[in-house]
């Protein structure tokens, strides 16, 4: 993948965050009795936080699952090439 790709999908994923996350809170705080908008501003604040966490914690307890499932039991790791032996990088 080319960097000019890489840099165009970053963009395009925080464009699109940004216009949900944006209306969503705006149509929450519209909704909202007055009373209670701190209220449901930080609820709706907190739970766009737990979302990501929840989603990355899921796949990892799947990934592990499916991993000693598959592999009669033993739990395999895999990493990346860079990790298991860094390039040097050279100048020149």
């Amino acid at each position: 993948m080319s960097t000019f790709s890489t840099r165009l999908a970053g963009v395009t994923a925080g464009i699109g965050t940004g216009a949900v996350t944006a209306t969503t809170l705006a149509l929450i705080q519209d909704q909202s009795p007055p009373e209670q908008l701190g209220v449901a501003t930080s609820a709706a604040a907190m739970l766009r936080d737990l979302g990501p966490t929840a989603g990355v914690n899921g796949i990892a307890a799947l990934s592990a699952a499916l991993a000693t499932t598959s592999h009669q039991g033993r739990v395999m790791v895999v990493l990346t090439p860079a990790v298991v032996a860094p390039r040097r990088r050279t100048t020149g």
